[in-house]
């Protein structure tokens, strides 16, 4: 557990200490302007919607450009000092998804903050515990899908860039509307299983944006996981047979 620790507080200090984090961070901190310094008695089941799908676009960036740019001498080097194969692999992941898991909560506690400083006008409904705790559920999953669809066209997984780059947009936008594109053509069902109904989220609040289903966040988070933990567990896999 400690090297897993340590290992991750690496790959936090080396994100941090590039360049790599400047962009997303100042991409999410217009979104999070115009959302919500610039409007007030939002309904807060649209306002999660909106922030959900943006921390899915936001932490395929984030897996994408950690994932891409990988030094391979620094990566064995890594290797070699923690002697095992699972704690790498274990500890790039986590870092993927603390670093998701980061920006949903900024994404959360922003809104929080404004709304104690509006008087609690930001929202039509009440920001509650129970409301929070949805709001994060949703995003904490979001962003796990993201981060792993985002790195799992790693450089050691297909080498051409282009290539990945290309794929990884074309996952990300099907995985997007995947509902959609299945009821235009019915036959893509026999293989866009393989990807995580993301629109899950408006299929279920579609009509109820005034309050959230802990039952049914719950649903949501789950679905994304489980998909989560196979394209990460696919992609070490591939990685690890791949080497260096």
């Amino acid at each position: 557990m400690k090297k897993i620790i340590e290992s991750v507080k690496y790959e936090l200090q080396l994100y941090f200490k590039g360049s790599k984090f400047v962009m997303p961070f100042i991409m999410m901190a217009v979104f999070l302007y115009f959302v919500y310094f610039k409007t007030t008695s939002n309904e807060i089941v649209a306002n999660c919607k909106i922030t959900y799908y943006f921390i899915f676009f936001l932490t395929v960036w984030i897996g994408w450009s950690v994932s891409s740019s990988e030094n391979a001498i620094m990566e064995q080097t890594v290797l070699l000092r923690l002697q095992s194969s699972l704690i790498y692999y274990l500890s790039k992941v986590l870092f993927l998804i603390l670093l998701g898991f980061m920006a949903s909560t900024i994404c959360v506690v922003i809104p929080i903050i404004i709304n104690l400083f509006n008087g609690g006008t930001l929202f039509k409904q009440p920001m509650t515990i129970y409301n929070i705790v949805n709001f994060l559920l949703l995003l904490y999953g979001s962003s796990l899908i993201g981060g792993a669809l985002g790195s799992f066209f790693h450089v050691r997984v297909l080498k051409d860039r282009k290539t990945a780059i290309g794929l990884t947009i074309l996952f990300t936008l099907l995985t997007f509307t995947k509902t959609a594109v299945i009821n235009e053509f019915s036959f893509t069902k026999i293989f866009l299983w393989i990807l995580p109904s993301l629109d899950y989220f408006s299929k279920i609040y579609n009509n109820k944006m005034d309050s959230f289903q802990l039952s049914n966040s719950f649903i949501i988070f789950l679905i994304l996981f489980i998909y989560s933990v196979l394209y990460f567990t696919i992609r070490c896999s591939i990685c690890y047979k791949n080497k260096f």
